[in-house]
């Protein structure tokens, strides 16, 4: 990915995802959300959002898009583990359910 430095010394991203009108038509919610993972899933990591676009619900499903993990059942959490050569016992995973229980109503459909 390409990088720009910035006045401040930050490195960010030279492409983006621009967040201007998301958020003002409830019936896109879904598929602003859906753009914007789809954006992070491909690699992109600098959002631009502002509190005055759509009147602070830009910042609002950006933070849903980023908020909800997409690694919610335990085959995944498995599998990710087994990818850092670091897998865990069927008891550590109960352990972990028992610690961070898995969230219940509509954010737990959104995990699996």
């Amino acid at each position: 990915m390409i990088e720009r430095t910035l006045p401040c010394g930050e490195r960010v991203p030279a492409l983006g995802q621009g967040t201007w009108n998301i958020g003002d038509d409830p019936a896109a919610r879904a598929s602003e959300i859906a753009a914007l993972r789809r954006g992070l899933d491909l690699g992109l990591t600098l959002v631009d959002t502002a509190e005055m676009y759509g009147d602070g619900r830009s910042e609002q499903l950006v933070g849903e898009a980023i908020a909800i993990p997409k690694t919610g059942s335990p085959e995944r959490l498995q599998d990710n583990a087994a990818a850092l050569a670091h897998p865990l016992s069927p008891a550590q995973l109960q352990e972990l359910d028992r610690l961070f229980p898995p969230p219940k109503g509509p954010t737990a459909l959104a995990m699996l």
